[in-house]
């Protein structure tokens, strides 16, 4: 497992995972005009850091931008007036992306024929078919928060996800051991040794995304 090749190489609190800290600390934003698309009072008794608005102006724009938010679960219509985006959620998810790509993005739908068709969903790190339980609800989420403040959970999905795409188990691994052992912080740098190690011209959108989660926990 990843947790143990971690231990072998930094002392066990350096990469101690506390669920209920990183639930506590994981900034969520809900938008959505819909007040009960999620149970969001259920959640916040559970502990979620989350808060919702019906419709996004300028200053909440700029603050998804910024990345004032650890994760937004955004639904792609009736949320944005024509000042802000002809296109509504699409154009929402859109300025989010170009102004800060490694934003974590679950879209939100209650037509549950869109989520394999449309592009909006494919580009999105996950999905809640609303209106939503409890349970499956904070089962998305929980991924999600996993994802984005533990670096053994990344690091376990960037190995199968290599191995998957055809990487040899041995590259993989010193893939792995790499982010393991060295502090990476630059995207490009760290494409860039996962291609050359992997040894193909590019990499899918997947492994570039977990690499971008593991730039964002600075790695060792």
């Amino acid at each position: 497992m990843i947790s143990n090749i971690i231990s072998m190489f930094q002392p066990a609190q350096v990469y101690k995972f506390d669920f209920s800290e990183a639930k506590r600390r994981c900034r969520i934003l809900l938008i959505d005009d819909d007040e009960n698309a999620l149970p969001i009072k259920d959640l916040l008794d559970d502990g979620y850091n989350i808060s919702q608005i019906q419709t996004v102006d300028s200053n909440n724009l700029k603050n998804c931008e910024e990345g004032t938010y650890d994760m937004i679960i955004l639904d792609y219509n009736g949320v944005a007036p024509k000042s802000i985006t002809p296109d509504d959620g699409f154009g929402i998810f859109t300025r989010i992306r170009s102004a800060n790509p490694s934003q974590y993005i679950i879209a939100i739908s209650g037509e549950a024929y869109q989520i394999s068709k449309t592009e909006y969903f494919e580009k999105a790190n996950d999905w809640i078919n609303k209106p939503a339980p409890l349970t499956p609800t904070k089962e998305k989420i929980d991924k999600g928060i996993k994802l984005l403040f533990d670096l053994s959970t990344v690091l376990q999905g960037l190995k199968e996800i290599l191995i998957k795409d055809g990487i040899p188990h041995k590259s993989a691994d010193k893939i792995i051991n790499h982010f393991l052992t060295k502090r990476v912080t630059n995207l490009e740098e760290a494409v860039d040794f996962t291609r050359r190690t992997a040894k193909v011209a590019n990499l899918s959108t997947q492994i570039t995304s977990l690499l971008r989660f593991v730039i964002r926990l600075g790695g060792a």
